[in-house]
């Protein structure tokens, strides 16, 4: 799963996954998400995550890069049940600009 070649504003995704009872999964992305300067609104990412009972869940998606006046919205709802276990990774990294390079 990947935004493909980024969001902007006004873009919206919504990710839900489901692992059942005594399953063990991991997601992740083959690349980074971009999230480009917004004219107007922000990109928005919902993730619905839910690992029924003695399952696993492994969510280690690569980083999201925020580029200069971008605007991101992102809510990640994670529902665990009895003897569930999660391991969440979510990392944004800052555009060149943002972190000083030239």
């Amino acid at each position: 799963m990947n935004t493909a070649g980024g969001m902007t504003g006004g873009d919206m995704t919504t990710t839900e996954v489901t692992v059942e009872e005594g399953a063990r999964v991991t997601v992740t992305t083959p690349g980074s998400e971009r999230i480009y300067r917004a004219l107007s609104g922000n990109a928005v990412m919902n993730q619905r995550l839910r690992v029924d009972r003695g399952g696993r869940l492994d969510w280690l998606p690569q980083e999201t890069i925020l580029f200069n006046r971008g605007r991101l919205a992102r809510r990640t709802e994670v529902d665990l049940q009895e003897g569930a276990v999660a391991t969440i990774v979510e990392s944004i990294l800052l555009g060149r600009a943002a972190m000083g390079e030239t």
